[in-house]
Formats: C-alpha cells, sequence, structure tokens
C-alpha cells in the first residue's frame, strides 16, 4: 500500500552496461605501453617463418611489428 504523497521504492536497475567502466584502466594502459601483446605476435611470426619461409605476408606483418617495438 502506498501513502499519497510518499514515493513508490524504486527498482533496482535492469541494465548493468556501465559497471565496469574504467575498472581495469590503469593495467590496460601499462599493457599497451609495454607491446607485450606486439612482442607476442612476433614470436608467433617468427616460428609461422621457420615452417613457411617463403610467407611474404607473414614477412611484412613482421617488419610492422619490429617497427612498433
Amino acid at each position: 500500500m502506498v501513502l499519497a504523497g510518499t514515493a513508490a521504492p524504486k527498482k533496482a536497475k535492469k541494465g548493468k552496461k556501465q559497471r565496469k567502466v574504467g575498472r581495469n584502466a590503469n593495467f590496460c594502459k601499462l599493457y599497451r605501453l609495454s607491446h607485450k601483446r606486439e612482442r607476442n605476435k612476433l614470436k608467433r611470426l617468427e616460428k609461422h617463418l621457420r615452417r613457411f619461409p617463403d610467407d611474404i605476408s607473414a614477412q611484412k606483418a613482421v617488419a610492422c611489428c619490429k617497427a612498433v617495438i
């Protein structure tokens, strides 16, 4: 029963899309600045090039990764 002049009890929000914004920002910034992803990609590409030394696109990707690092 709701009395006149009082508000109905508030319900919880159904969507919780905004709860993780900025939660991991510092770690993500450090990961991006460390170029760890590019180093790991470079290792995978070098392993690939040992098996397929004539792969031109992989050679170009290696050059791009080395330029970033």
